[in-house]
């Protein structure tokens, strides 16, 4: 199924009005709901977790996109954390080698993901992206070194 269910998409909304009162109960309450929906529903509280704030909630944006079989949910992680400015070292290491994944789309999520956060040091990975079978992944690999040395020109005046 490649739509969420409203009903999946209602509770997770719900499910996330309350992290910031109840941030750690809730967190566990996403994880274990997140072990028993389709991959579409997962991709979608994936993306709405970016909004959420706190360390673990990149901590579950690393475990997630690092070991969800599903290409879409690995995809929405790298969307996710670019979002977040992968404000963990984690999230920027999870970015590095989600570059590797086996699927062309994660890896030009976490190229494009990379150009909002990624630094100088990761040139030489996006650059192997460039060589990309897909079309779509060399051009955010193309677009995220353009940013990231935007960015670096910016740092050194």
């Amino acid at each position: 199924k490649d739509t969420p269910d409203p009903r999946t998409a209602m509770l997770c909304h719900s499910a996330l009005a309350f992290v910031g009162r109840y941030h750690r109960t809730s967190l566990e309450a996403l994880a274990k709901l997140y072990a028993t929906i389709p991959a579409a529903d997962r991709a979608l509280l994936v993306t709405q977790l970016a909004d959420c704030e706190g360390a673990d909630v990149t901590d579950l944006l690393v475990t997630w996109g690092m070991t969800d079989r599903s290409y879409v949910v690995r995809a929405a992680s790298c969307r996710a954390l670019g979002e977040r400015l992968a404000t963990k070292s984690d999230g920027i290491l999870a970015l590095r080698r989600l570059l590797k994944d086996s699927h062309g789309h994660v890896r030009g999520e976490a190229a494009e993901a990379l150009g909002r956060c990624g630094e100088l040091g990761d040139l030489n990975a996006l650059e192997t992206l460039l060589s990309d079978e897909y079309a779509a992944v060399k051009m955010k690999a193309a677009a995220a070194i353009i940013r990231i040395l935007d960015r670096g020109a910016v740092l050194k005046k």
